[in-house]
């Protein structure tokens, strides 16, 4: 299965004298997109993107990249939250947008094969892939 992982700091308009109340996520969670608080205080979302339809797939990851960047790890696609400011993220979504074979890159993703081919364009929206 292809999981997206992300980790972030999330607002929090709490303040520290009141630890006990809830903290405010500045986004709005995806319908597929399921999270964890890990001990550190950040979270962890995860998103099965094997079980659900393309154009999900694609407004679940337009969702992600709103506020996140992917990088590549063994084939593995991370996703890291940085904030809604990132120019690199708006060039990452027009091309998403434009690519015309999501489920080939996603498969592609999935089985651990992109090829060098893919990397320059991928290294040129931002997401740096290792190629073993």
């Amino acid at each position: 299965m292809l999981y997206h992982l992300a980790q972030f700091q999330p607002y929090n308009s709490t303040p520290a004298s009141s630890p006990n109340k809830n903290i405010s996520l500045d986004m709005s969670t995806p319908r597929y997109l399921t999270y964890l608080r890990n001990p550190d205080g950040t979270y962890r979302y995860t998103v099965d993107l094997d079980n659900i339809g393309v154009i999900d797939r694609l407004q679940t990851l337009k969702q992600l990249k709103r506020v996140g960047s992917t990088t590549y790890l063994n084939g593995q696609a991370v996703v890291s939250f940085k904030g809604y400011n990132s120019k690199t993220l708006e060039i990452y979504m027009r091309w998403l947008e434009s690519y015309k074979d999501l489920d080939g890159l996603i498969n592609r993703v999935k089985s651990a094969t992109i090829t060098s081919d893919d990397e320059p364009v991928l290294n040129g929206v931002g997401i740096f892939v290792l190629i073993k």
